[in-house]
């Protein structure tokens, strides 16, 4: 039975059954223990990253979404709840080109990085710009 929509956006925002077990693998193969999500809406992708990540020691997560308290309805944050996920889990409220700016600044380094949030192509190359910068060792984009 297909997952019901609840808005028109949905059918475009959901992760797959498909698409998640497949970043859930990229991750595991990867041996990734630190990720990045831009784009977080309703939580679905990051499900499945962090069960991915369950396993490893000191790993965590962070999404990057400005719009999901007010375009969302804070759904996603609900499901970290929901997992317990809390401890492992850093949801930053910005624009990606202004969190991801900090990041590169602040020294971080991620396993991996999933970028899903504005799909223009010019958001996404910036996206992608800054992402590399954060120079991280073992590369492992989503899209």
């Amino acid at each position: 039975m297909p997952l019901q929509c609840l808005f028109a956006s949905d059918a475009v925002t959901r992760t797959s059954i498909a698409q998640g077990a497949q970043i859930n693998q990229i991750i595991r193969q990867s041996k990734a223990t630190k990720s990045l999500e831009i784009g977080f809406a309703y939580g679905f992708s990051t499900v499945w990253i962090l069960d991915a990540l369950r396993p490893r020691l000191n790993s965590f997560h962070i999404a990057i979404d400005p719009f999901e308290l007010t375009q969302w309805g804070g759904v996603g944050l609900h499901q970290i709840k929901r997992l317990n996920a809390e401890p492992v889990f850093e949801w930053i409220a910005e624009q990606s080109i202004h969190a991801l700016s900090r990041l590169i600044k602040s020294g971080k380094r991620f396993d991996f990085i999933f970028i899903d949030g504005n799909h223009r192509f010019d958001d996404i190359l910036v996206d992608f710009y800054l992402s590399d910068q954060t120079g991280f060792a073992r590369r492992a984009y989503g899209f």
